[in-house]
């Protein structure tokens, strides 16, 4: 299994940094690991198509909603099972967003090349939502440009 965990502290509210991670349609605009993301019709669940770097499209079907707070969902691609998390932690003046994510039914072989992409993806994504939720009241589009490393990472 490839477990990976990355913080961050965003200096901004809880409430506008929970308005722009919910609102997964808009990932588009400022991540640069996501160029697609849609709500699909259905059964109650809240399930989106994303279109992520070097992947095809895929659906994520969200398992546990916390309002405010975070959410998991969870896709399934051949052997391997994705599980990812977002999570906010409101602290003071400021927000920790803590990603996560878990691929089972990898082999060695996948582990050991993959893992460190999944690593660098997860930083990119809590990164550029760090960079998005700090200029929501200057920015008039999406974010375009790699977030860099940042020492808020904690």
């Amino acid at each position: 299994m490839i477990e990976i965990e990355h913080r961050i502290r965003i200096e901004c509210d809880l409430e506008t940094v929970w308005r722009i991670l919910a609102d997964i349609p808009s990932w588009p605009g400022w991540t640069p690991t996501v160029s697609g993301a849609s709500v699909l019709p259905g059964d109650g669940l809240k399930r989106f198509v994303l279109k992520q770097s070097m992947q095809r499209a895929a659906t994520w079907t969200v398992t546990d909603w916390r309002q405010g707070n975070g959410f998991i969902w969870e896709r399934v691609d051949g052997r391997l099972c994705y599980r990812a998390e977002h999570s906010l932690l409101c602290e003071e003046k400021n927000v920790i967003s803590i990603a996560r994510l878990w691929v089972t039914g990898a082999g060695v072989v996948t582990r050991l090349l993959m893992a460190p992409i999944f690593k660098t993806v997860v930083a990119v994504e809590n990164r550029a939502l760090k960079q998005r939720c700090e200029t929501a009241g200057t920015l008039g589009g999406g974010v375009q440009e790699r977030p860099s490393e940042d020492k808020n990472d904690v």
